[in-house]
């Protein structure tokens, strides 16, 4: 379960307890508030900062892995190479470079210190009146399926 659903499955917890009789006690809280929405959104903003941490968006850290034969393979652009998304130390944004051997390139073949990769995303495809997967995990939820 990705952290997004994490998140929209301890909110869909909250609502349901919202919709019982329990609601009252604010979850376990004296109530300082007129009304318990404020409790509500008070409760949806601890439950997001608690999963904060795990949002890295799935880069992993140099330090402790690189690309594993799997992946290499998955990103085989040709030349013994794969190409993967970086953030390069002291930069600022991610770029895409080469991975071989053990070591990361430009197609200039200068090597550079990385100290995160992942894997390049899906490349863009037209809509297809399909929403994608996030509009689809808040439109069932808000659903209350």
């Amino acid at each position: 379960m990705n952290v997004l659903e994490k998140i929209l499955e301890e909110i869909k917890e909250m609502r349901n307890i919202m919709e019982s009789t329990v609601a009252m006690d604010c979850f376990g809280k004296d109530c300082e508030h007129d009304d318990c929405t404020v409790c509500v959104c008070e409760r949806a903003m601890e439950i997001v900062r608690s999963h904060m941490d795990e949002m890295n968006d799935d880069w992993i850290p140099c330090s402790k892995r690189l690309p594993n034969e799997e992946e290499f393979a998955k990103a085989y652009v040709g030349e013994d190479a794969a190409e993967f998304l970086v953030t390069i130390e002291g930069a600022t944004v991610s770029t895409t470079l080469y991975f071989k051997n053990g070591k990361w390139f430009d197609e200039r073949l200068h090597h550079y210190k990385v100290v995160a990769w992942k894997p390049l995303p899906e490349p863009y495809r037209a809509a297809d009146n399909k929403p994608d997967w996030k509009e689809h995990i808040l439109n069932t939820f808000l659903a209350g399926h």
